[in-house]
């Protein structure tokens, strides 16, 4: 978690204009366990922008297929909901 956190504030926030793209990418070019850290730098960008920000290029979703980008945004949705204490909503 500590190098996503790092790479977002380094990449995604202060340095090349704050392109939180370029911290994904960071994440995914860090080694290790690197599609997790970035799936968590791509959640958190996410969280910062929402879902049409327009942060992330366009045909990063569009490379998910019909069903997982609708059981992602149900989930998301649902977190979201979660957060805002709207369980019901959300159902």
């Amino acid at each position: 978690m500590a190098v996503v956190l790092f790479l977002l504030v380094r990449r995604g926030l202060l340095l090349d204009g704050g392109c939180p793209a370029l911290a994904v990418v960071a994440c995914c070019m860090a080694g290790g366990d690197a599609d997790t850290t970035a799936a968590m730098c791509g959640a958190l960008v996410g969280a910062l922008h929402g879902a049409g920000g327009g942060v992330l290029p366009a045909e990063w979703a569009g490379e998910l297929e019909a069903r997982g980008r609708e059981a992602a945004g149900r989930l998301g949705r649902g977190l979201a909901a979660l957060d805002c204490g709207q369980q019901a909503a959300a159902a």
